[in-house]
């Protein structure tokens, strides 16, 4: 009996072993790049299209921070060394015109009629700051009771639910979010924001949802126009 117990138990472990070296290996993709393999990566043609010269640092993340394509860099310098020629021609003349531009285009690709329903931001954080000032207000006017809910996702950039949070969340507003995890579908996404709306209807009114596009930390592209359609289908 012993013996039996012993060559089962050395058996397992054996298994274990090849289980864990041969798939857990293959199936666990690798993040470590070494010399070599971030050299080559600094010579590729799109890096190098993005970035310019070759570098020991290779950036993965160009969201946020990092370099901009070089092309953006040069028209960015074309608008600056014309500004500093001449600043108040370009300031009153040339500015307006060329941001009014700039919204026509934007209009024409968002299928939006008037183009001055197109506001120019800096970045999402600027305009999320924007539009949670602009909830406070009616908040204060009285167009809003305390109670009433924003919803966001628990993945939503933090920086936009902290926007909320310091503006109506300081008026009784509550801030609600959408709870995910992983591994995900898209159609998990939807059932996690159709439920947490039912939720918030049962106590109270919804002032707003944001939805993410594009999702901050994962990456993962959202289905926006079936969130769009659940929204409208329920709060209008």
């Amino acid at each position: 009996l012993f013996f039996f117990l012993f060559f089962f138990v050395v058996v397992f472990v054996v298994l274990c072993f090849f289980k864990t070296f041969f798939f857990g290996m293959a199936s666990t993709p690798s993040l470590k790049f070494n010399e070599e393999e971030l050299r080559r990566l600094c010579e590729e043609d799109w890096y190098q299209s993005v970035c310019g010269p070759s570098s020991p640092v290779v950036r993965l993340n160009h969201g946020s921070f990092g370099c901009a394509p070089k092309s953006v860099k040069q028209e960015r310098d074309n608008f600056r060394n014309e500004w500093e020629k001449q600043p108040d021609a370009f300031y009153y003349h040339r500015l307006p015109l060329l941001t009014s531009q700039t919204r026509e285009v934007i209009a024409n690709s968002l299928n939006v009629e008037n183009k001055d329903c197109i506001a120019l931001m800096d970045n999402v954080t600027q305009a999320m700051s924007v539009i949670s000032n602009h909830l406070t207000w009616e908040f204060w006017e009285g167009k809003r009771q305390k109670g009433d809910a924003v919803i966001v996702f628990e993945w939503t950039y933090g920086a936009v639910t902290k926007c909320f949070q310091g503006t109506i969340g300081r008026l009784g507003g509550k801030i609600v979010q959408v709870p995910l995890s992983l591994p995900i579908q898209k159609e998990d996404v939807i059932e996690a924001l159709k439920k947490t709306i039912e939720e918030v209807e049962k106590t109270g009114k919804i002032a707003m949802v944001v939805l993410d596009h594009i999702n901050s930390p994962t990456g993962m592209v959202f289905p926006l126009t079936e969130m769009i359609s659940l929204c409208r289908g329920s709060l209008l």
